[in-house]
């Protein structure tokens, strides 16, 4: 019976741990890979949050859903970064204009925001 609670025990907080963890990854939606493949240039409408965790390249500030739980970075000047953080703060739909960057790390890819309409 003792080793029945354990083992219950210690599933119980692997699974507890193994929720808590953030995922590191980052999709990208199938037409920002088009545009971002065909060219530089970027435009999307969504909804923006803070970026949590550690990002790739220092500038990004952002993530912008993209629709369908796809995300993509954004990294943004000072002026475009009001907006941007107005709108997080409100869960507000905003439309972006930017341009992919690359960053340092292999597989590290943002847009340079350029634009942003409310």
């Amino acid at each position: 019976m003792r080793n029945f609670l354990r083992r219950i025990s210690l599933t119980s907080l692997a699974l507890i741990v193994a929720g808590c963890a953030e995922a590191k990854t980052k999709s990208v939606s199938a037409s920002a890979r088009s545009t971002s493949s065909s060219s530089s240039k970027f435009e999307g409408i969504g909804r923006v949050a803070y970026h949590r965790g550690q990002p790739c390249a220092a500038p990004i500030m952002f993530d912008f859903n993209v629709g369908f739980g796809e995300t993509v970075w954004l990294a943004a000047g000072f002026k475009d970064e009001k907006i941007l953080a107005d709108a997080a703060a409100h869960h507000r739909r905003v439309r972006v204009f930017g341009n992919w960057r690359r960053g340092a790390a292999t597989g590290c890819r943002y847009i340079s925001v350029s634009k942003v309409e409310r």
